[in-house]
């Protein structure tokens, strides 16, 4: 009698048979596709006096006390920027180790941990990156130290965002306090 067997999943890679596949692949050979490809390293910019971290072209504050704390937030935010991942994997932490430290102590390069995870079987896979941290400072720091500002004027919408015709109001009540 032919083909009277009993036909089984497998691996269309290696050939493995595993309860689960991802994509018709083991999970090892999944997490070796080459269409995963996390940065092998990213450049992270802080301000050296208020320890806010640039993102983009835009300054942010510490979300948290910790240097470290906010440093991972900041990698994370890095690392999934640069990542090129399949659809269905994410980053689920970024973890970080001080390497090296300038001369005030401050982080100068970090190991980092990235971890990844496959949403259908949720197999999770971690790798590392490292991540050069430079010190410069923000816009903000940087008008006060000029001598820039003469005061700093924080202004907020009662229960709601500011937008962009009260941006405009604010502009010409400060344009009229100017002259």
């Amino acid at each position: 009698m032919m083909g009277a067997g009993i036909v089984g999943r497998f691996c269309a890679r290696c050939g493995a048979e595993e309860a689960r596949y991802i994509h018709g692949l083991c999970s090892r050979c999944f997490w070796e596709d080459p269409e995963i490809k996390v940065p092998p390293e990213v450049r992270l910019f802080y301000c050296r006096v208020c320890r806010s971290h640039m993102q983009g072209k835009r300054w942010f504050r510490m979300k948290s006390k910790l240097l470290r704390e906010d440093m991972e937030d900041a990698a994370m935010t890095e690392v999934a920027r640069l990542a090129e991942l399949p659809e269905g994997v994410s980053i689920s932490y970024v973890r970080a180790e001080v390497l090296k430290e300038d001369e005030e102590g401050l982080p100068k390069r970090l190991s980092l941990k990235v971890g990844l995870e496959e949403a259908a079987c949720g197999t999770t896979k971690e790798v590392e990156s490292l991540a050069k941290v430079s010190y410069m400072e923000c816009s903000a720091c940087d008008g006060a130290t000029r001598g820039a500002y003469e005061a700093t004027v924080q202004v907020r919408g009662e229960g709601r965002e500011v937008d962009a015709e009260d941006k405009k109001a604010i502009e010409a009540a400060f344009r009229e306090v100017d002259r």
